[in-house]
Formats: C-alpha cells, structure tokens, sequence
C-alpha cells in the first residue's frame, strides 16, 4: 500500500468515528435535566456528571480528529499531484497513438507488473519513451523512505519535462533503482568489491563511461537526489539546476527584439533577434577515500554513503560555483561577472571599499534581473560594511539601508559565499557580487560511479600500505547564461581600476 493510499484509509476511519461521535452528542444532549423523580441529590449530582464527562470527551476527540484529518490532507496533496501526474502519463502510454510499432508485439493483456520488471528491454532501447517515463514515475512514488519529498518532486519535475533527455534519466533511474541492484549495490560495498552482482554488471552497460565501477543506486545518488535538500551552498540554491545523460548542455542566448513606436504608412524596422549557441560542459569531479582494512572492516561505511557524498560535493562545490576557472571546472559566477567589462564597477575613490562602492554597485544593478538580485561576499566583507556610518553621529550604514534587517542590504538578500575573496586592505580581491543567480546554470549529468580498489600500493616502495579505498566520480558543470545579469566590485592596491 502507498502512502497515498494510507493516507486515505485512515481519513476513511476519521470519518466514521465523527460520524458516531456526532450521533452520540446528539443522543446526549438530547437528556433531559435530572429531576426530583431520578431520586436524591446525590443520584442526580452523578446524572450531571456521567453526562458532562462524555460530552467534554467526545467533544474534544471529535476536535482531535479534525487536526488530524487536516494534517494528513496537507501531506496528501503533493502525493495526489504526482498520482495524477502518473495516472495521465499512464492514460497516454495506452493510446495506440502514442506508441511505436516495434519488431515484436505483446498480446493485449492486462497485467499487474512491476515497474523494474523486463529491464533488458529498457537496456536495449526498446521501451517506448512513454512507457519508460511512466515506470520511472511509478519508481518515484514507491522509492525507499530516504527519498524524501523534496527529492521526489525534483526528479518528477525532471521526468514530466520530456524529451530525450528525460527518457535517458528515466533509463538510468530503472536500471539502478530495483529492489535486487539495491541489494548488489550493498553487498558490493559489504564485499569491498570482490562481489559485483548480476544486476550491477548488467547496469554497467549504462554508458561507456560507467564500466569498471558500480553505479550508485539513483535513490543514493547526491546528483539526482540532493541537489535541492542536501547541498547548501547558497549558488546551487539560486541557480536553475539541469540534469542531462549527455556531457554537455547546449541552449541559446538572444539580446531580444526591440519594439518602436511608428506613424501611419510608415514601415518599420527589421527587429529580427539575433540569437547565440550556449554550450556548457560537464567536468568530472572526483573523491579518493582510503583507510586501513582494520577500519574499513569495522566501520558501517554503506550507511555513511549518502552524507559522505553529500558533503565531498558540497565543499567542493560551494567554490568552484563561486570562483571555479572554467578550465577543467565549472565557470563561478564572480569569474564569469568579472570577465564581462560590463559587469564591472570600479572604486569611487582611492584603494578600499567605501559606502559609495555599495550604492554604486546597486545602482549598476541591471533593471531586468534587479528584483531576483541576491548579495554575495565572504563574511569578513560583509562585516566591514555593517561598519560603515551614513550620519555624523552614530547609526550604522546596514541599519540605515537595510529592510528586512540584517538579512537584507538595500533591499536585497544576502548570503555568505566563504570561497569569495576576504576583506583586506591594500589587497586586489572582488569582494561584492549582486545579482539573479537564477541565470547562473548548474549542469548535472546523472549517474554517480564508485570504484573499489583492495590494495593501495606504497608510492616510495611499491608494497602493500595494508589499505583499501573507495573511488567516486561525477560530473557538472556552470556558468551564466547572461553575464549582464552579476555586477561585481573589485578593490585594488592601486587607483588603477580594472586591469
């Protein structure tokens, strides 16, 4: 039974006991008041009672119930949109319409068939796109507790968006998401790789860039799962986040069409866009983890698997999404925002920042992405300016232009990216970024692999360390899609400006 359908059952139960509650209080409050003939004063003092007792417990159960049942609807809606979500994609998979005629026809039967069930017909490409994406959604609403809600909505988002794209990570969802590749999975991890199942080899065949390690399962995997609930840097918060199964995302960018205003019989201007290919790639990014066998025997390292991997690619992430060269690593935003001359604003005066450089670079904001504009800087700037004074005598600049105070600096949030460059005088170094990182594209291509490696060699000497290791990789990648979007201020040791 899902959920969806516990959640139901027991608004069901909910509803028959108010329903006896409410027949109750109407046979109660329909008593009459003890009189003279029920016989003593003590006989009708205990009436009163016995009658107040089940009143005020009956009220206050039938009260109960109702935050109840309230509490387990709003926990219900989301898991009834992704039902009806599945029910229509399940409605359209149906329609001859909608199906391809392949070599081989199934009789027309009606089965009740698991959703992971002839996976070497999605190995081998055959399963209709609809089909495909209708299993993986059905993978969805019956994943493992550890999904949590914010993960299951991301990857349905994922799925109902279409495409080739969709029907590859529907591919991959399936062929790692089973009870038996769970099972391999963690066996293969118990083993320290000297056991690789039939249903992990079987994965393997994913991708060529897949064999010799193990796929993690997709409800483990940190770049399917926790893009949203697991990594807190505050770019990736921001950022418009795309999966892909290929090692690049290709868009488009265009400056748009310019409109005018024109008298009668007057013809107008060709306003024709001219459009631009945006191409941004994915890197590998990797993690090395080695112990001795005493501690990797001893340690439960199969349980520690999503965290530790959530954190080796928050660490990494958090500065290579700030700063990361574009070479070998995504583009950060301030590298991106720096390498745009128009994206630049330059020192009011001398060689350190000023309250000045703060308006300026507020004022420099562009009016497209102004009101999507988030602050970023490392801490230690941020602290400088809430030194700063806008009166003669006392107040303080961030009281005296925040809203929202102190999470906001003239009207715009903050967040600390600790990877930025920190405040220090006489030290070239960009120390404010203001903008929409909505337009700043983190690019995950899904399918985290790790490897088993059951003899680490001594570099020097060549002999066995007596130690063992586990190897992961991914890959992503980042960069705006419109630099215009970002203004950064950089101070400088000279008066020079920009160089």
């Amino acid at each position: 039974m899902t959920r969806l359908e516990q959640i139901r059952a027991r608004q069901a139960e909910i509803a028959t006991r108010q329903a006896a509650i409410q027949a109750e209080l109407v046979r109660v409050e329909g008593l009459a008041e003890p009189t003279e003939a029920d016989g003593d004063e003590a006989a009708r003092a205990q009436i009163l009672a016995d009658r107040s007792v089940t009143v005020d417990e009956a009220a206050n159960e039938f009260d109960t119930l109702v935050a109840e049942r309230a509490e387990l609807e709003t926990e219900a809606v989301p898991l009834q949109e992704r039902s009806d979500r599945l029910d229509r994609v399940r409605s359209a998979a149906v329609q001859p319409t909608n199906r391809e005629r392949g070599a081989y026809q199934a009789p027309n039967v009606n089965v009740n068939r698991s959703e992971f069930s002839d996976l070497e017909a999605v190995r081998s490409g055959i399963v209709p796109g609809d089909d495909m994406r209708a299993r993986a959604l059905t993978a969805i609403e019956n994943a493992p507790k550890h999904l949590n809600d914010a993960g299951r909505e991301h990857i349905t988002r994922v799925i109902d968006e279409g495409g080739r794209q969709a029907e590859l990570i529907a591919r991959h969802m399936l062929l790692t998401g089973s009870p038996e590749y769970h099972e391999d999975f963690t066996e293969y991890i118990a083993s320290r790789g000297q056991y690789m199942g039939p249903h992990l080899r079987a994965a393997l065949a994913l991708s060529p860039d897949t064999a010799g390690g193990a796929l993690v399962p997709f409800t483990l995997d940190p770049t399917i799962i926790l893009t949203n609930a697991g990594i807190v840097d505050p770019i990736r918060a921001h950022a418009t986040v795309m999966q892909i199964a290929t090692d690049s995302w290709n868009g488009v960018t265009s400056a748009g069409v310019t409109a005018q205003y024109l008298d009668e019989n007057t013809a107008a201007d060709d306003a024709t866009p001219t459009v631009a290919p945006k191409a941004i790639p994915v890197y590998k990014a990797f993690a090395w983890v080695r112990g001795s066998y005493e501690i990797l025997g001893d340690s439960n390292f199969a349980s520690q698997l999503p965290r530790l991997l959530a954190d080796a690619k928050s660490r990494l992430e958090g500065a290579r999404f700030a700063t990361g060269s574009g070479s070998g690593a995504p583009t950060g935003v301030v590298t991106a925002a720096v390498a745009n001359t128009g994206s630049r604003v330059a020192l009011a005066a001398g060689t350190a920042i000023t309250a000045a450089d703060v308006f300026n670079i507020s004022n420099a904001a562009s009016p497209r992405y102004a009101a999507n504009s988030v602050w970023l800087a490392n801490k230690s700037a941020f602290n400088q300016i809430r030194q700063f004074s806008t009166v003669t005598s006392g107040g303080a600049f961030w009281t005296d232009m925040g809203t929202g105070i102190p999470n906001q600096l003239l009207g715009a949030d903050t967040y600390e990216a600790s990877s930025m460059d920190k405040m220090a005088t006489g030290t070239t170094s960009t120390l404010l970024a203001l903008g929409d990182l909505s337009m700043y594209y983190v690019i995950e291509r899904v399918g985290m692999t790790m490897l088993y490696n059951n003899m680490v060699m001594d570099t020097t000497s060549g002999s066995p360390l007596g130690q063992a290791g586990w190897s992961a990789w991914w890959r992503n990648g980042g960069d705006l899609t419109d630099p215009g979007a970002v203004r950064v201020f950089r101070q400088f040791t000279t008066t020079s400006g920009w160089v």
